[in-house]
């Protein structure tokens, strides 16, 4: 279901928006399920999941992640935002 693009973007705007407002005991909850990949069929999958839920932390507030994999993965995802961003921009002005 998140592989639609446009599920995918409200899927990372209500996360970005009650995350906030969740208790930490439901933060954690999401957390970890998201990070079980015992649900995953394969790589191509198991990548698939990684690739979505990078956007989908990317919109939260890093201190109020509690995983550790999570925090890595935001980093990660932002590093790559930044680094395609900026190919972007080195292309675009010459």
């Amino acid at each position: 279901m998140l592989e639609h693009p446009g599920t995918r973007r409200d899927a990372e705007k209500f996360v970005a928006a009650v995350w906030p407002s969740r208790p930490p005991e439901a933060r954690f909850r999401f957390e970890t399920m998201a990070l079980d990949e015992s649900r995953l069929a394969g790589e191509d999958e198991l990548a698939r999941w990684h690739s979505i839920l990078g956007r989908i932390v990317k919109a939260v507030p890093e201190e109020t992640l509690q995983s550790e994999r999570l925090v890595a993965l935001r980093r990660a995802t932002a590093e790559k935002t930044r680094a395609q961003l900026a190919t972007w921009l080195d292309s675009a002005s010459a």
